[in-house]
């Protein structure tokens, strides 16, 4: 039997590239912006003030509404020492607490999808 050698050189430059934090960064930014864009029309709204204050927080990967009442509007009960009240009556239909959940049954597929388009992973 002969001895044959072979030497194999892989080159991982390009999926290193792929893999980069900046890529995924990039990939969390558009899913998020999109979730925001999606859950708009399942938040509560009277004026429209909790509406337009959410907004999408990059370095903790978070959307955030921060208002007095965004806590309450969000688990539909208020809280004060000693008592919780339940919100039960909301101006506009379709909307109320855990907004967050209501969208992602309907778009979490979609999300997925933004999040690997925004990465650059379908490429």
């Amino acid at each position: 039997m002969a001895d044959v050698g072979v030497d194999i050189k892989v080159d991982l430059s390009g999926f290193s590239n792929k893999l980069s934090p900046y890529r995924f960064r990039k990939g969390a930014d558009a899913m998020l912006n999109q979730m925001l864009m999606d859950m708009d029309r399942y938040i509560p709204k009277k004026s429209g003030a909790l509406r337009f204050i959410g907004h999408v927080n990059t370095g903790r990967s978070q959307l955030v509404w921060q208002a007095p009442y965004a806590r309450a509007q969000y688990y539909g009960k208020i809280m004060k020492k000693g008592a919780t009240y339940s919100i039960k009556n909301y101006t506009t239909p379709g909307t109320g607490p855990r907004w967050d959940l209501k969208t992602k049954a309907k778009y979490g597929k979609k999300w997925a999808e933004v999040f690997v388009k925004g990465a650059g992973f379908g490429k």
